[in-house]
């Protein structure tokens, strides 16, 4: 990856950065929405900042050949994280107050625990950090690297956006061979059930839990 490349890169996710916080101010109203996505949307501005002061050296010829290959998967990902945030944010601000959340759940669950939008930011941070004091890019200025290690610490204690029991599926056993109450054990582990057909033999047999629940 040329320092072109790379600059090309962080340019993409300047602008990804920027069109998902003019989207939140856009909104007329944060009803709805977690308290994690005004949190979230607060700290974009850093992000885009570190990130255009990381783009000087690169600008100004600093970076040989062997620093843009050590950062390109580090920028990969940090754009990976941007566009997964956005997507987020396109998805569930412009829809109406009540579905807010139901559409957040969906969109997230299909990313799982790594979708929610305080832990995609607190990736961000991470990688716009290092990004921006380490591998010939030490362009940010010491108050910008405490703010973001600041910014780091706070998004960390957010009050999670959903809770991880959203995310546990269900796990139910049936016990039920013809006339008779079903019985239902909500427990993890192998479920033993005996089966009496009327007058025959009694049978006992033991099996795994079986998933019931809904696919992520």
């Amino acid at each position: 990856m040329s320092g072109a490349e790379v600059l090309g890169v962080i340019s993409s996710i300047i602008a990804i950065v920027d069109g998902t916080k003019k989207l939140y101010d856009a909104a007329s109203n944060a009803a709805g929405l977690p308290e994690a996505f005004r949190e979230v949307a607060g700290r974009l501005p850093l992000v885009r900042d570190i990130l255009r002061f990381a783009e000087q050296p690169i600008r100004e010829g600093k970076l040989d050949a062997a620093s843009c290959k050590a950062i390109k998967p580090l920028i990969a990902r940090c754009e990976e994280r941007a566009k997964m945030l956005d997507t987020i944010f396109q998805r569930v601000i412009p829809a109406e107050e009540a579905s807010r959340l139901s559409r957040y759940v969906s969109a997230v669950k299909t990313l799982n625990k790594g979708g929610k939008v305080e832990t995609l930011m607190k990736g961000l941070l991470d990688d716009v950090l290092l990004l921006a004091s380490r591998h010939g890019l030490e362009s940010a200025t010491v108050h910008q690297i405490d703010q973001t290690t600041k910014a780091i610490q706070d998004v960390s204690t957010i009050k999670p956006s959903i809770p991880d029991s959203e995310f546990q599926e269900s796990l139910v056993t049936n016990n039920n061979f013809g006339n008779g109450p079903m019985t239902n054990n909500y427990v993890l582990g192998n479920q033993k059930f005996q089966a009496n057909y009327g007058t025959g033999k009694q049978f006992q047999a033991e099996t795994q839990t079986f998933n019931m629940g809904k696919d992520d």
